[in-house]
């Protein structure tokens, strides 16, 4: 099988409904996302943040460097992206700062947690540091910061994701739909999907 790399958008969509992965990596079907506001805005928040706040949380953590838009690609795992965020601290720990274009609602999304844990694996197989927490700012809650721990079970979590999808490029497997099909209203693949 050819060298395969998914982000943690990729995964995302998978969550929401597997034939996502189906529709754009083994039909090559694109979506239209550029075009969907949220979208236009998280980017336009990310170019933003490149260029403020550079220097908090440094004493707090004991940050002795910080990258900013990290890219990140582990072969080994099949994932790659750009989280806005890498620290590193004194004691050779490393944490992931992601921003968020949403308001906090007193809960995480299992897709946040997610996404962090895919830049851990990331961050494990690249410097060999060990990721134990990451950190998700929400932008309008006055980028309020939630520490979110990560274990084990997440990143095996991740990785049996990854393994599905690996399984639905690989052998060309249609999915079933999702059960709980409101989720199809909202969905770029609506006319297409039987």
């Amino acid at each position: 099988m050819k060298e395969i790399f998914f982000t943690p958008s990729d995964v995302i969509e998978y969550l929401f409904c597997p034939r996502f992965t189906y529709f754009m990596e083994v039909l090559k079907i694109p979506q239209q996302e550029q075009t969907r506001e949220k979208v236009l805005i998280g980017r336009s928040l990310h170019k933003k943040k490149q260029k403020e706040n550079t220097t908090y949380l440094r004493k707090r953590l004991s940050i002795k460097e910080k990258i900013v838009n990290a890219y990140l690609i582990s072969p080994r795992y099949h994932i790659k992206g750009i989280v806005d965020e890498l620290l590193f601290t004194k004691n050779n720990q490393a944490i992931i700062i992601d921003y968020k274009f949403a308001e906090y609602k007193e809960y995480l999304y299992d897709t946040y947690r997610t996404q962090l844990a895919m830049y851990g694996l990331c961050v494990r197989d690249i410097y060999q540091r060990e990721i134990k927490r990451g950190f998700i700012v929400f932008t309008r809650s006055s980028n309020k910061m939630v520490e979110v721990s990560l274990s084990e079970e997440d990143y095996h979590h991740v990785l049996h994701i990854i393994h599905n999808m690996l399984k639905i490029i690989e052998f060309e497997y249609f999915p079933p739909v999702k059960k709980n099909q409101n989720k199809c209203i909202d969905c770029t693949y609506q006319k297409i999907c039987v």
